[in-house]
């Protein structure tokens, strides 16, 4: 089944396929079936390096750091999350029931059990990323990794690779192959080593450490299929070299004719890039149940991530009106605050303007006291007053006939009325 692709084409003239390709594509890539007449895109998930054997396909996942891996066990697919720290698993190889793993971001190797517990590890040195390791076979009883080179810092291989890639014993670090260009896909058959030296846009053959054929391509090569008859050859515009030294407007399969090592001919696809290739029977149960496995599995984990993601989103927005929120409850608080020492500031001034109001009416009685004894005092000598006034008015009623009396007297012409008045004036005079 799968999903029919319109991008996964043959084109027009393109060279039969004898064998069925499992084909793995990075960047905007997933897996790709291709046989003849038919091409199928399993998973649009970017995807690395893949292992394929009778009841097992492995599968390395490209995004979220490169940390997981589809394992598909008889049809039953699995997505396995192998470490929180970002791996950027390249390869992945399995043999004598143990997995390898080419974790590019670590320059490492990392050797799991099949229940996918690590067992062991080696390493080369570095910052992360620095060597670019990024393949792992065994051959000729060692275990075998392709890098870009030896280099010091993440990525400085970017600076320039030509000749400086190397096949190395992992284990031992010793130097098993050099002089090679940004070399990928180490691929044993039998008593024969395939790899890319990609940037030389090289397929190269070796028998040991001998090279036995070495056949240039036009592109960027990288992903090695063995067949009955053919070799496939993944041919990329790969993000590693210049534009301009691409030939090709897309990715393509190179096939190679086996015994002459003469170019076939090329089945083009859409996609940008290949990563591995690997043979598959034409008709397998579990290749179809793990198409279909697969399918459903990326389909529900995007469904599932989409709605993660729209949690997170709302969660983003809830923490930041949440956010919002505390900081107004902070700002209310402090206002709170403020005001409560106002109003306890406020009671005590309150305090002390009612004692001030006890004082003062406390004076207040006093003086309305004392304005009583004034006002009784007031009435007294007003008593007093009218008494004196009511004496004073007998006095001048007295007064009055005393000086009535005298202007008679005075005015009197009789002789005895003015004899006691001359005697006085006698007397009074002399004085």
């Amino acid at each position: 089944m799968g999903i029919k692709n319109e991008f996964i084409t043959a084109g027009t003239g393109a060279t039969e396929l004898q064998d069925s390709l499992l084909i793995s594509c990075p960047g905007q890539g997933g897996l790709v079936f291709l046989g003849n007449g038919d091409g199928r895109i399993l998973t649009q998930q970017p995807a690395t390096g893949i292992h394929w054997s009778d009841a097992v396909l492995l599968s390395a996942c490209q995004d979220d750091g490169g940390r997981e891996l589809w394992v598909v066990e008889n049809g039953l697919p699995q997505k396995v999350r192998l470490s929180e720290d970002a791996l950027d698993i390249h390869d992945v190889f399995m043999h004598e029931n143990r997995i390898y793993i080419a974790a590019t971001e670590q320059n490492s190797v990392i050797c799991l059990s099949s229940k996918l517990e690590q067992i062991d590890s080696w390493g080369l040195p570095g910052e992360n990323d620095s060597s670019h390791l990024n393949s792992v076979t065994f051959y000729e009883g060692r275990l075998l990794a392709s890098i870009f080179g030896r280099f010091d810092t993440n990525r400085q291989y970017k600076d320039g690779t030509v000749g400086l890639g190397e096949v190395i014993d992992i284990r031992s670090g010793d130097v098993f192959l050099d002089g090679l260009s940004q070399p990928h896909s180490l691929t044993v058959d039998g008593e024969l080593l395939y790899l890319c030296s990609s940037e030389d846009k090289q397929l190269r053959i070796y028998k040991g450490q001998s090279l036995v054929e070495k056949v240039d391509l036009p592109g960027y090569t990288r992903g090695i299929g063995v067949g009955r008859e053919k070799l496939y050859i993944g041919i990329s515009r790969s993000r590693n070299i210049e534009e301009s030294a691409h030939s090709l407007p897309g990715g393509a399969v190179a096939i190679l004719d086996k015994e002459s090592m003469q170019l076939d001919g090329m089945v083009p696809i859409t996609l940008q890039e290949i990563y591995d290739i690997r043979v598959v029977p034409e008709q397998d149960n579990l290749f179809g149940l793990a198409s279909e496995s697969l399918h459903r599995s990326i389909t529900g984990l995007k469904d599932a991530r989409m709605e993660i993601e729209g949690l997170a989103d709302l969660t983003r927005n809830l923490q930041a009106e949440l956010g919002t929120t505390q900081a107004a409850l902070g700002t209310t608080q402090a206002e709170l605050g403020t005001t409560q020492a106002e109003l306890g500031t406020t009671q005590a001034e309150l305090g002390t303007t009612q004692a001030e109001l006890g004082t003062t009416q406390a004076e207040l009685g006093t003086t309305q006291a004392e304005l009583g004894t004034t006002q009784a005092e007031l009435g007294t000598t007003q008593a007093a007053l009218g008494t004196a006034q009511a004496e004073l008015g007998a006095a001048r009623a007295e007064l009055s006939r005393i000086q009535a009396e005298l202007s008679l007297v005075l005015n009197s012409r009789s002789w005895a009325i003015t004899k006691p008045l001359r005697a006085a004036n006698r007397i009074f005079g002399q004085r």
